[in-house]
């Protein structure tokens, strides 16, 4: 069987753009995954003028060429230093749904790289439209936090911001690459913002339904579930399946402190609204997942998300697996789990290890046991990789200032909300 230690499908199969329309390679590098051109321009969906353009620019190019050789490119350092620390990372669970790229790869690819693209696989961070004000996000990805950037004296990028709001023309470069990859697409995944709030997005699935490929194609979301709107329920008919990661960073008060200003009750009605859905003959299958952001303002809470997520699997009728996919974040560095000391980190750790020794065994006999055990070994790898990183007090003073202005700006406390935490305020 052929192999290569650090081949990933994404370079051959993938088109990813941000929320700025700056092309990536993936969302999952600790550096942006910018694609670039010869002279180290950053390229922008916005100005590419076909989807081969896209997708051979010269980051594309020297990737392929590299995992080729059987090298373990710097730029996709993420993904190998959670498998190095016993997690499973994207790069992994990509492999294991595109077992034919490999070969057809070395069949296909030029000698400096370059490729005849076949995207199966679409994903856009489709503008900065949220509804929602996340502590560990900023204005680039949803527009509402520009107002609190600049009253908090927060850095942010102002032309990033208003290419977000303003760059996703489906009339423009979109369109057109939209219905250029549409012969072949399989999967698409938006982000945001909150992608179920996005007109560009709805304007997508019809230009996909039009060419007649959507019964062929699994839509997949990262979404907030604040909202659950009927017209794209409607849209959503035409196609093979449908996948919804639920992005949740505590339970109850705990998601309302970090996803402000959302409601606990909202998610849990349209959790159960989905949960409904799938017994109408019209709708596509529907599977979801929890996913939560590893960091620093929630780490003493995940054990609650891990146990409230088992009990819910079994209440909302198995709509998801009974554990969250957990997302080690790497920015903003002063919201990382890096930030904390380290009582904090094993405070945190010993209750989230207490909480997995008690489910593990079940999650192992689980018909979900691959992502639930998968996803269990990533929190482990997380916990390890936490207890071996420096501790710095600045960066730590950091997160008490940040989180500090933004709980006046906002009329928030969490050392109310987390009182371990009265003691450093």
């Amino acid at each position: 069987m052929i192999s290569k230690p650090g081949f990933c499908p994404l370079p051959w199969i993938h088109l990813s753009a941000n929320t700025d329309t700056s092309m990536r390679v993936c969302c999952n590098t600790d550096h942006g995954g910018h694609v670039r051109d010869a002279d180290g321009t950053v390229m922008r969906l916005d100005a590419v003028t076909s989807l081969k353009t896209a997708m051979n620019q010269e980051t594309h190019k020297k990737l392929r060429s590299a995992m080729l050789r059987g090298e373990r490119p710097d730029f996709c350092r993420r993904c190998y230093r959670e498998e190095d620390t016993g997690g499973v990372s994207l790069r992994q669970l990509y492999l294991q749904h595109h077992t034919t790229t490999l070969a057809e790869a070395i069949e296909n690819t030029s000698t400096d790289g370059e490729i005849d693209p076949k995207v199966s696989f679409i994903d856009f961070s489709l503008t900065n439209n949220c509804n929602l004000q996340c502590r560990m996000c900023g204005p680039s990805a949803s527009f509402p936090l520009k107002k609190e950037f600049q009253s908090l004296g927060f850095e942010f990028s102002d032309s990033s911001v208003m290419r977000a709001k303003d760059g996703w023309d489906f009339q423009g470069s979109l369109g057109r690459i939209v219905k250029e990859a549409a012969p072949n697409l399989k999967e698409m995944l938006t982000t945001g913002g909150e992608p179920f709030l996005s007109p560009q997005h709805l304007l997508i699935l019809k230009s996909i339904i039009d060419h007649g490929q959507s019964r062929d194609v699994t839509l997949r979301y990262h979404s907030n579930l604040t909202v659950l709107p009927e017209r794209l329920v409607e849209l959503w008919t035409h196609f093979k399946s449908i996948e919804i990661h639920v992005s949740l960073e505590g339970v109850g008060k705990m998601n309302e402190y970090v996803r402000y200003p959302s409601k606990w009750d909202q998610i849990t009605q349209n959790l159960a609204k989905l949960s409904s859905l799938r017994s109408r003959a019209t709708i596509p299958a529907i599977y979801c997942e929890i996913h939560t952001c590893l960091q620093a303002v929630s780490w003493l809470r995940i054990s609650e998300l891990l146990e409230w997520t088992f009990e819910a699997s079994v209440e909302f009728d198995g709509l998801f697996p009974r554990i969250p996919y957990p997302i080690w974040i790497d920015q903003p560095f002063g919201m990382t789990l890096d930030a904390l000391p380290p009582a904090l980190r094993a405070l945190g750790a010993e209750r989230l290890i207490k909480v997995m020794d008690r489910y593990e065994p079940k999650w192992a006999q689980s018909p979900a046991h691959s992502f639930e055990m998968t996803s269990a070994a990533s929190f482990r790898g997380a916990v390890q990789r936490l207890v071996a990183a420096p501790y710095n007090p600045q960066d730590f003073q950091a997160f008490i200032d940040r989180t500090s202005k933004v709980d006046r700006h906002r009329g928030q406390s969490l050392a109310t909300l987390i009182p371990e935490f009265e003691m450093y305020f």
